[in-house]
């Protein structure tokens, strides 16, 4: 773990003893301290998680763009000691929070020289766990297999239980559940993270404690422009709307399982969430409520501009239903299809993407990257600037209490962010929360002993 200064706005971090790579190289200090770096290149990596952590809460970030894009230049804000083994990382501001960035694959080491450019390094990066690349076909599958070179006792936090790991990323919910169900002997050694809706009750009953239920700290949201559709009354009337459960079930969600409805920006679980309804319900698809709103804003008829995935049964249906209900609820629609190979994301986060230009309501799902006081979620979608910040949200105010809110006393924080979240919400209500995300962990695997 890091060790911070007085005020959180230094932490230094102490390599542990025989951390190797694959290739049973010692890791160095200096190795550390690149791979941190090359989290501050947002040009290099566009959509990289140093966008909202990196590129904000480091010292002078704005005047580093990262080892790829500033070549050659010296970034002082991140410095390491060889003879201590240890890397000092410089924040623009408290950042209590350090330790828990620090866990992260983009504070991980980089080895040095052109052999960990992007994107080539991205296809066969070197392992410094338990686990290193088989093989690996993007957007496919890939296969890690067990690591010789690494050292147990440098690394006891983790293990080698299995020989292999196969994951498959496109693979299709109904032959997954047929799997899971089978009692064959891949589905033994098989873990999956869905559930269709069609075979929940049948896995609740067949899987009974190997299927687990459990929040994923997520949420889903609409993201209206906020420079374009500036009357919240507008804004409101698409909360209402929205077909939720019509569109999860379209989706091959479990209405009330795997999708619940959602209030607000923190989701359950997260110190400080706040359990207000922005008008005093919760709300729920009501078409005659939407037109109400759109009469008072004089916006009958309000058009609206959206990107949908192409290419799967699940993403088309879901998007019949919702341009069904916003038709109901008296808008019009205009809808841009996107090849399902192209993340929507790459279109909602880019400015000059030509589509991009069109929208005036945009989407976005974001997790929270650790257990701390909304510290991962606010900030991520509401900043001005801020990558995911898919609304484009700017008020000076609410992003100064943003950062106030990090200099309070930790104990302090958690109902400050909360009551964060009521402000945002009943004050301007920028994004519409869609869902809170539920994940039915299915396990299929026969009783062994740890080292079986």
């Amino acid at each position: 773990m890091g060790t911070p200064n007085e005020d959180f706005t230094e932490w230094t971090f102490t390599l542990r003893d025989d951390a190797t790579w694959e290739d049973g190289k010692t890791i160095t200090a200096e190795e550390v301290a690149r791979g941190i770096t090359r989290s501050m290149d947002s040009e290099a990596f566009p959509s990289g998680p140093g966008t909202e952590y990196s590129t904000h809460f480091f010292a002078d970030a704005d005047k580093y763009k990262g080892p790829y894009t500033d070549k050659g230049k010296k970034y002082d804000a991140v410095t390491f000691d060889e003879a201590a083994n240890s890397v000092t990382i410089k924040m623009s501001m408290p950042f209590p929070d350090m330790d828990y960035w620090g866990t992260f694959m983009a504070m991980g080491p980089a080895p040095l020289g052109k052999v960990s450019d992007p994107p080539e390094y991205g296809r066969n990066p070197l392992s410094n766990g338990p686990y290193k690349v088989e093989s690996f076909r993007p957007s496919e599958e890939l296969v890690l297999v067990k690591n010789d070179a690494r050292i147990p006792e440098s690394d006891p936090a983790r293990h080698q239980y299995a020989d292999k790991w196969v994951f498959k990323f496109t693979a299709d919910p109904t032959q997954t559940d047929e799997l899971m169900l089978s009692g064959n002997t891949e589905s033994q050694t098989s873990i999956s993270a869905a559930v269709s809706a069609e075979n929940y009750t049948e896995m609740s009953q067949t899987l009974n404690e190997r299927m687990v239920q459990q929040s994923a700290q997520c949420t889903s949201f609409w993201a209206p422009d906020y420079t374009k559709i500036t009357d919240i009354n507008i804004r409101k009337a698409l909360a209402y709307a929205y077909p939720y459960e019509s569109v999860w079930s379209a989706s091959g969600e479990v209405p009330g399982v795997t999708r619940v409805p959602a209030n607000s920006v923190m989701p359950p679980g997260m110190a400080g969430k706040s359990d207000y309804r922005v008008d005093g319900e919760q709300i729920k698809f009501n078409p005659e409520k939407a037109k109400e709103l759109l009469a008072e804003a004089g916006a009958e008829g309000y058009e609206i501009h959206m990107a949908y995935a192409t290419g799967s049964p699940t993403t088309e249906a879901a998007q019949e239903q919702i341009e069904k209900g916003l038709t109901d609820s008296g808008f019009k629609v205009k809808s841009y299809p996107v090849p399902i190979e192209t993340s929507l994301y790459v279109i909602w986060t880019d400015p000059d993407n030509k589509i991009n230009k069109k929208l005036n309501l945009r989407g976005v799902n974001w997790c929270s990257d650790w257990p701390a006081a909304g510290s991962t979620m606010i900030p991520a979608l509401l900043r001005k600037g801020a990558t995911y910040n898919t609304a484009f949200f700017d008020e000076p105010a609410i992003d100064a209490r943003m950062d106030e809110i990090g200099t309070l006393p930790l104990e302090d924080q958690p109902d400050a962010r909360g009551d964060l979240d009521e402000q945002i919400a009943t004050e301007y209500y920028p994004i519409i929360p869609t869902a809170f995300l539920q994940r039915p962990l299915r396990l299929r695997r026969e009783d062994r002993e740890p080292d079986g």
